[in-house]
């Protein structure tokens, strides 16, 4: 059960490093997208914008989720009882 334990922490903590890392690059690079001139931006550059920006939201989600999971920390299962 401690190993089990040790190993949720562990994978919910790549997890938040990982999708708050997402929801900051993808905010940024999602805005820049979006901000380019309508005369020089590439005809991919709206999607994917949508795109990015999607995925930063749900990595917002994701990311949450994985830290709410740190925090519980499973305190209702004791592996002692």
């Amino acid at each position: 059960m401690l190993r089990r334990r040790s190993l949720i922490v562990i994978v919910a903590a790549v997890g938040v490093a990982t999708a708050f890392s997402q929801v900051g690059i993808g905010w940024v690079a999602s805005s820049a997208l979006l901000d380019l001139d309508d005369g020089c931006a590439p005809a991919w550059a709206d999607p994917a914008a949508v795109v990015i920006g999607a995925s930063a939201v749900v990595a917002l989600f994701v990311g949450l989720w994985c830290l709410v999971r740190i925090v519980s920390n499973d305190s209702l299962e004791r592996p002692w009882s």
